[in-house]
């Protein structure tokens, strides 16, 4: 990572060095962009996570050139996902999902961006300035330092952290959806989870009163936890660690018997969108464009895909300039990403009540092939991106 002070004019800033902006970095650098990726955080950095990479994830990687990472970086294969809750167990099919540590995939994916002439600086918080005529304006500032950044595209993949903006400008809106779950995670160090502990060959998610929990075996042998729960049984279970272990227990699994080696850390509000993805020279990429609470960590899949969709319009803009329907057309494919998570979005419906996890766990037991919709959906099915008209339309 570059010790030097970020440039001052650039042609891209992109901010949040996650899958969606390393990826976004690394492609816009290699077509001869002047590149700064910023990211808060060093690298590498754990981030509460699934780590469930899907088969869209897979191609889209392949897609960049990068097909052969995550078997360079030891990620797991598993063949099938164990879903449990009170009294019931189902297992389904999982086809070409890779289980892979998120302080890997992160840290692989900057240092390709790096290689194809991103400039990388972390340790900078950004703060969206102004838009002028012909650029956009971030104020970064590390300690007592503060650097203007002035650039002809922003790309925002700040997460589920809004993204701040300074006195007198007007950045994108994003409305959390009420009711909401938050995010949990921690890492369990090899050996120290206990007798629920999956091996390599499967996922485990495990649904009981509040939320559910997912189980995955990392590349080094360390534990995966995350899981998605109401805030009402965080309140109630005393903390995430502890509303964790009933909803294990709930679900007929044994809970944890050490303490983490990373976390117990959670997250802002998951299900969320953002009306307008984007403003003047800037477009929001990854989960910070709108997020579903996934269920089989679904994030990496649809961070990777919106990463390759925002590449074209990104070129672009870059050749022919900014115009309004920039973000329009960027609306668009964000809305339609969205809606092709819908059967996401019933998955999740399905698990916030006892009745129907022990339904849907019922008809699983006896047909598992009944899962494979979700399975396809949940693993990234790549679709087309709408084309910006040409200058003179």
């Amino acid at each position: 990572m570059s010790a030097a002070l970020p440039p001052t004019t650039i042609d891209v800033l992109v901010v949040g060095a996650g899958p969606a902006g390393a990826v976004a970095a690394r492609a816009l650098a290699r077509d001869g962009a002047s590149v700064a990726l910023i990211d808060r955080d060093p690298t590498p950095r754990w981030k509460v996570c699934g780590c469930c990479l899907g088969a869209g994830g897979v191609r889209a990687l392949e897609a960049e050139g990068l097909g052969s990472l995550p078997e360079a970086l030891g990620a797991g294969r598993p063949d099938r996902i164990l879903i449990g809750g009170p009294g019931r167990r189902a297992q389904i099919a999982l086809g070409a999902t890779r289980v892979l540590s998120r302080t890997a995939l992160d840290a692989a994916l900057v240092a390709s961006a790096q290689a194809e002439g991103a400039r990388i600086h972390t340790g900078w918080a950004a703060t969206l300035g102004p838009a002028r005529p012909d650029r956009r304006e971030v104020e970064l500032r590390r300690g007592d330092e503060r650097v203007t950044i002035s650039a002809c595209l922003v790309l925002a993949a700040t997460g589920l952290t809004p993204f701040p903006t300074l006195p007198g400008t007007r950045g994108p809106e994003v409305v959390a959806t009420p009711a909401s779950r938050i995010g949990v995670g921690a890492v369990f160090a090899p050996g120290r989870f206990g007798a629920a502990a999956p091996d390599a060959s499967q996922v485990s998610m495990w649904v009981g009163r509040g939320g559910y929990v997912g189980l995955s075996r990392l590349e080094d042998g360390s534990v995966d936890v995350a899981g998605a729960l109401d805030p009402s049984a965080l309140r109630e279970g005393g903390g995430i660690g502890p509303a964790v272990a009933r909803i294990l227990r709930d679900a007929g699994a044994v809970p944890p018997t050490g303490d983490p080696a990373l976390g117990w850390r959670g997250t802002p509000a998951l299900t969320r969108r953002a009306p307008l993805p984007g403003a003047d020279r800037l477009l929001l990429i990854g989960d910070a464009a709108g997020y579903v609470e996934p269920f089989t960590g679904e994030g990496m899949t649809w961070a990777l895909e919106s990463a390759r969709a925002v590449v074209p319009h990104a070129r672009r803009i870059l050749a022919d300039g900014w115009r309004a329907s920039d973000l329009r057309v960027w609306q668009r494919h964000c809305d339609r990403a969205g809606r092709a998570r819908a059967l996401v979005r019933a998955v999740a419906w399905i698990s916030r009540t006892p009745r129907r996890v022990d339904s849907a766990l019922w008809l699983l037991e006896r047909a598992p092939r009944l899962a494979t919709p979700f399975v396809h959906a949940a693993g990234g099915a790549s679709r087309g991106v709408p084309t910006l008209r040409s200058r003179s339309a």
